[in-house]
């Protein structure tokens, strides 16, 4: 009789990769009113899933229209190009120098192309930095600096070329509103302190109101959220309450007032992040945990 624990040692031993066994993951309706995920490749160690753990994760989300990546760690655009059929949005976090910059965008472009596609065919977004004025690292000016040099070191890209803030980044910097191609803001109404029934109005009316400051300060431009979602564990902010009914409620209310410009934050629970006072940096995952590490 084969004593099948020995027999997986045996082929792990000579090197052989067992296939990633994949569960059934279904996608609720209101869901497919937004335009993609945000998706992150790490294990619960912050080790890179493997390229099969990646594809599995990445096949369940591959026709939404667009998949946002936070770095091009562990070739995640790579796989990503090779397996899903829409486009990425996809962040430059190292902002330290304009080297690094075009570094960065580089390898991005490297591994595009190692997916079988190109800048222009698979990237519809380049993010310069996230969060950086909202959390005081750099100024207003210096992230537009940051956008034009790129935009510069890259003339020949057809995306769009944009940072992303949250909204009071905006009010408090209305030129930055020039910067961009578009203004996206991350928007959450848990940490307002919304209820889930009022997650759609929420969201929605900070889309109109920032359209409109925008173009009050001679700006015309579309705003999209890239990252929206209600947590469904952890510690409640007043009203707020993590639930997996509430996760429902908000997101059912976030798509049915703005589904089409909103990315949901985020596709999987991200088990590799560190808690805070909240408790919910693990638990945004719409679809559970990864079909790679269930």
């Amino acid at each position: 009789m084969l004593n099948f624990p020995l027999a997986l040692a045996a082929l792990a031993a000579l090197g052989t990769a067992l296939p990633v066994e994949k569960k059934e993951v279904s996608i609720p309706d209101y869901i497919k009113e937004f335009k993609g995920f945000s998706y992150t490749p790490f294990d619960q160690n912050k080790d890179c899933r493997t390229e099969d753990e990646i594809k599995t994760d990445l096949d369940v989300i591959k026709d939404f229209d667009l998949l946002h990546l936070y770095s091009s760690d562990c070739n995640v655009v790579q796989y990503a190009a090779e397996t899903i059929s829409g486009k990425l949005i996809v962040t430059v976090n190292d902002v330290s120098s304009s080297d690094e910059i075009a570094s960065d965008i580089t390898t991005i472009q490297d591994q595009v192309i190692a997916g079988g596609s190109t800048l222009n065919d698979k990237v519809d977004t380049i993010i310069i930095g996230n969060e950086l004025i909202y959390n005081g690292w750099y100024t207003a000016d210096e992230v537009t600096n940051f956008i034009t040099e790129a935009k510069a070191a890259f003339p020949n890209f057809n995306g769009s070329w944009i940072t992303s803030e949250t909204v009071s980044s905006f009010y408090g910097n209305p030129d930055l509103c020039g910067a961009v191609d578009y203004v996206g803001i991350n928007n959450h109404p848990y940490f307002d302190g919304q209820t889930p029934e009022t997650a759609g109005s929420y969201v929605l009316g900070h889309i109109q109101a920032l359209a409109e400051f925008c173009e009050e300060n001679g700006h015309s431009k579309e705003v999209k959220v890239l990252e929206t979602g209600w947590p469904w564990a952890g510690n409640a902010d007043g009203v707020a309450v993590p639930s997996s009914e509430n996760q429902v409620t908000a997101l059912k209310n976030i798509a049915s007032a703005a589904g089409s410009d909103c990315i949901v934050f985020s596709a999987y629970n991200e088990l590799w992040k560190t808690t805070s006072d909240w408790d919910v940096e693990r638990s945004w995952g719409v679809l559970g945990n990864a079909p790679s590490v269930w």
